[in-house]
């Protein structure tokens, strides 16, 4: 819709097919409904996060300005939103139509409203969420520690071996050694222990590093939640780290069409420590 001038916008960007967004956005619905965000706007692009109540675990997704045909920033913004409805709004034509389906965003900075304009054929669409302050976002400085294991594999693979334990075990050890990386659950049906050694001729593995050797716990719902978005197929690698603290990211290579811009999902999971262990 932009009959009238983007410049009188704090912020605006159009991209033409809004399947980008939806895929890489529904990676952050860690709750059926009313999930809030905190969006962050500047000249790079744009970044949603979003957190979890216990304070162990954050999603985000970033998606750079170049993957949109158009943005345009006049100032850092920094605003919460209910993500549910945002992805309901793109999703207003039906997700089959989100590859036609042009999406621009405006933030006009006067009523706290981000307006969503939707154009599909001679349908159009004007959607306003309302938007809202922001609240003290979790401190998750993955890079503030040495990064001591890091891996790239096909995303398959961590979906399967990760689905593996859901209902198994509430909670999974991790362990990443030079040999490859392993994976144990204790549960009432007994031990479930899952390796993926490097250095196979089938090896499912871009990149392994590993010049220290880690082993860490983590809620098994959590890790489920990182490998949420390839339920949808919708990513083609998935990197893996561990730093010196325990702290797990796994980040997601998301792509709407073949050969066209990537956008990336970071989960990132804190380790049990002693007393949380059940």
């Amino acid at each position: 819709m932009q009959s009238q001038s983007s410049s009188q916008y704090l912020f605006s960007c159009k991209v033409y097919s809004s399947k980008m967004l939806t895929k890489v956005l529904s990676v952050l619905l860690l709750a059926k409904r009313d999930s809030t965000c905190q969006v962050q706007v500047s000249n790079d692009g744009l970044k949603f996060i979003v957190d979890l109540e216990d304070k162990s675990f954050q999603a985000t997704a970033s998606l750079k300005s170049e993957v949109f045909n158009d943005f345009r920033c006049s100032q850092p913004l920094r605003f919460a939103l209910n993500l549910s409805h945002l992805v309901e709004s793109l999703n207003l034509y039906g997700a089959s139509a989100s590859l036609s389906t042009a999406v621009v965003m405006s933030y006009p900075g006067q009523d706290n409203t981000l307006v969503l304009s939707l154009m599909e054929g001679d349908k159009l669409t004007e959607c306003s969420l309302r938007t809202g302050r922001t609240e003290t976002q979790l401190d998750m400085n993955f890079g503030a520690y040495p990064t001591g294991c890091k891996m790239t594999l096909r995303s398959e693979v961590l979906k399967e071996i990760l689905t593996d334990f859901d209902g198994f075990s509430q909670n999974v050890e991790i362990a990443v050694t030079p040999q490859g990386l392993y994976l144990a659950g204790r549960g009432a049906a007994g031990e479930l222990h899952t390796e993926v050694p490097a250095g196979k001729h089938d090896n499912p593995y871009m990149h392994f590093e590993c010049a220290r050797e880690a082993r860490f716990e983590y809620i098994t719902s959590h890790l489920l939640l990182a490998v949420k978005a390839l339920d949808r197929g919708s990513a083609e690698k998935t990197s893996v780290k561990m730093n010196s603290e325990g702290m797990l990211s796994i980040q997601h290579v998301i792509r709407s069409v073949e050969q066209g811009p990537s956008c990336t999902a970071e989960l990132i999971c804190l380790p049990l420590v002693a007393d949380d262990m059940i």
